[in-house]
């Protein structure tokens, strides 16, 4: 069963050929390979070399110029017609943290002293009464 559809042809009827596609020549080949089918293998192959010769004319070619447009449409109704240029917003490591871990510590003498001040110490582990296990007198 074969789908053809209204895409694949030009309005005059004829057929409509893609351009050649390294990815869809890959899979030809592979389908070709797998397959045993040394005709469709060939063919892939050369889709692949067609394209990257496709690309290489391409990128050869000068590029269409843009047209400026003088008509700005939606910028009047939202601001001015020449909104002030914006220096670009540069986001710091610190703001792409995973979730769950805590935030990175600073080192400085004040925080040091204060987590010299959170250790425990002998004498404050030592607070609590040691009570040892009589043995009972039954």
């Amino acid at each position: 069963m074969k789908i053809e559809w209204a895409s694949h042809f030009r309005s005059d009827g004829s057929r409509r050929k893609p351009p050649p596609s390294v990815m869809h020549g890959w899979l030809a080949k592979m389908r070709g390979t797998l397959l045993g089918n040394e005709d469709l293998r060939t063919k892939g192959m050369q889709e692949m070399r067609a394209a990257r010769h496709y690309r290489q004319y391409r990128q050869s070619q000068p590029k269409p110029s843009k047209r400026k447009s003088v008509d700005r449409g939606s910028s009047a109704l939202f601001g001015t017609l020449n909104p002030k240029p914006r220096p670009p917003q540069y986001r710091s490591a610190s703001s792409h943290r995973v979730v769950g871990r805590p935030p990175p510590r600073r080192s400085s003498q004040h925080s040091s002293a204060h987590l010299n001040s959170r250790r425990p110490t002998a004498s404050r582990q030592s607070s609590r009464p040691i009570q040892s296990r009589r043995p009972s007198g039954r």
